[in-house]
């Protein structure tokens, strides 16, 4: 039962960021944040905890986009928590004035050896 009202949490976090008009206070940010280090590891690796417990608040597109990629190449997240994790990367993308092609020039974890 927790589980299912954590699940419920994050999907109606992530929906508020959305659909918010401009980008969201902290304390939304907050809230996702510490719902998604709440969910059982079935939901979030623990690979991807050490990445979330670091990022700044409110979290900098870069370091949101470290954790989706690390979620979807490997350290594993579920559906539901890559759509609160995209979420936030949107508004952090629109709260610094950036596209994703600025931040992923950023993104030093995918260079090629």
């Amino acid at each position: 039962m927790a589980r299912q009202n954590l699940k419920r949490r994050v999907k109606a976090l992530a929906k508020r960021i959305a659909a918010a008009p401009s980008p969201p206070g902290g304390e939304v940010v907050s809230d996702l944040k510490g719902a998604l280090l709440g969910l059982p590891d079935a939901y979030l690796a623990t690979g991807l905890r050490p990445l979330i417990e670091c990022w700044s608040d409110p979290p900098k597109a870069i370091e949101l986009l470290k954790a989706i990629d690390f979620a979807i190449h490997g350290a594993g997240a579920s559906g539901f928590v890559l759509q609160g994790m995209q979420a936030l990367y949107d508004v952090a993308c629109q709260r610094e004035g950036v596209s994703h092609d600025d931040v992923a020039k950023l993104a030093t974890w995918r260079d090629k050896p």
